[in-house]
C-alpha cells in the first residue's frame, strides 16, 4: 500500500456534553430536574439542595413555576461544582 493515505476518523477534541435541566421554584426551593437522567415512567430527576437527587412525579413538578435566573443561580453553582455542564432549558422535552 505505498503511496495510499489511509482516511483519519473524524473526532471533536473538545467536544463538551450538556447536562439539559430545568429549575423550578416549589413551595419556597428552587429544584432542578434533570429530564435526560433515566427515571421510572411518569417521573423525573431531580436534585434539590436539602434532598439530594431523587424522582419526583410530573404532578409535582408542575407544582413549580420556572425559578429567575437569581433564584436558581446558587443552585446552578452547586451543580457545576458536583460536575454537571448544565443547559438551560424551559420545558419538558416530550418522552417517546
Amino acid at each position: 500500500m505505498v503511496g495510499s493515505k489511509k482516511k483519519r476518523p473524524t473526532r471533536r477534541v473538545n467536544k463538551v456534553e450538556k447536562d439539559r435541566v430545568l429549575f423550578r421554584m416549589i413551595r419556597g426551593e428552587v429544584q432542578a430536574f434533570l429530564p435526560d437522567v433515566p427515571a421510572n415512567p411518569g417521573r423525573v430527576m431531580c436534585y434539590a439542595r436539602s434532598d439530594g437527587h431523587g424522582e419526583a412525579s410530573l404532578g409535582y413538578y408542575r407544582e413549580g413555576r420556572p425559578a429567575t435566573p437569581a433564584e436558581y443561580m446558587p443552585l446552578k453553582r452547586e451543580m457545576v461544582r458536583m460536575g454537571y455542564k448544565p443547559q438551560v432549558i424551559k420545558r419538558l422535552p416530550s418522552r417517546r
